[in-house]
């Protein structure tokens, strides 16, 4: 396998990591919310898959998209969009970290709104690599088509 080959496999696999996990994020905040499950145990994996997310969808749009303002812009968004979970995420935690008595209830409330933005991250993903992937077959056909004869 060619370095160019691993390179583009490389950069749609950050993408693939992002949208995945976006969806496994909002999975295990799900889980946690219905379950009861511990927080101690869910919400740092929540918080961690979220951060994971962002990453990989910044480090994805920064090697695919030839403009760089755009890459940036499409980084911010992506952290917008996990933006809610991940603060919602971060208050539960340290509410039931401090001393003050754990009441979550508003942390809740904002991981339930995130969590409900989640899956646009992960179309935004995969919207990405979609446009990406079409682009370089249309410049690909494009070098391969000889002008046409005057």
């Amino acid at each position: 396998m060619s370095t160019q080959s691993f390179t583009a496999i490389a950069r749609y696999a950050a993408l693939l990591v992002s949208a995945v996990g976006y969806l496994v994020c909002r999975i295990v905040l799900i889980g946690y919310m219905e379950s009861g499950v511990g927080v101690v145990e869910t919400v740092p994996i929540g918080i961690a898959l979220g951060v994971l997310a962002v990453a990989a969808g910044a480090v994805g749009a920064w090697l695919l998209v030839p403009e760089p303002r755009v890459a940036l812009v499409l980084g911010f968004v992506f952290l917008l969009v996990a933006g809610p979970t991940l603060l919602g995420a971060i208050v539960n935690l340290t509410d039931l970290l401090s001393a003050t008595g754990y009441n979550a209830f508003g942390a809740l409330i904002i991981i339930m709104i995130g969590n409900s933005v989640l899956p646009f991250g992960a179309v935004l993903a995969l919207l990405i690599a979609v446009w990406s992937a079409v682009r370089q077959l249309r410049a690909r056909r494009a070098a391969r088509t000889p002008p046409p004869p005057s």
